[in-house]
């Protein structure tokens, strides 16, 4: 009896670190720590007025950590320096108001990154993560491409 009793709090242990192996899959550690998925130099970003959709989000190392791909971006990596899509054509591009049916993407952001993650803090506020968007004040909103490898971090 004692040895079955056994072997069954074994099996829950294996079920339960299974469990937890497969809930984390996505995540990585840093300090110990389990966070979600880090959004580094040349992730995919994507815009849904921007002509040609994608473009890699380019990240200065200001923020002070470092992945095996570059620099992590933070949720303040809105400069035009970092995201810019070629062609918009947003209705509330200031060309496009003119008449033009397309104009130069010059990213207007209405605000930091939302969704990104304090369990990480950056030199410049907290990491960009998978499920961060951004919202364009012409009427753009740009996500992170859920095909963007998972990075870790240095």
């Amino acid at each position: 009896m004692k040895v079955k009793l056994l072997r069954g709090h074994f099996m829950i242990m294996v079920w339960k670190l299974k469990k937890s192996l497969k809930k984390n899959v996505n995540k990585q550690v840093y300090g110990g720590k389990i966070m979600p998925d880090a959004c580094a130099m040349g992730a995919i970003i994507e815009c849904d007025c921007a002509e040609s959709k994608k473009a890699p989000l380019l990240v200065t190392p200001e923020t002070g950590i470092m992945s095996s791909t570059g620099p992590i971006a933070a949720i303040t990596a809105i400069k035009p320096s970092n995201i810019n899509f070629g062609v918009c054509k947003a209705s509330l591009n200031p060309v496009v108001l003119l008449g033009a049916p397309k104009g130069p993407c010059t990213i207007s952001p209405a605000g930091p990154w939302i969704k990104g993650t304090p369990k990480v803090m950056t030199k410049q506020g907290p990491m960009l993560t998978k499920d961060s968007k951004l919202f364009c004040s012409y009427g753009g909103q740009i996500k992170i491409n859920m095909g963007t490898p998972t990075l870790k971090a240095n």
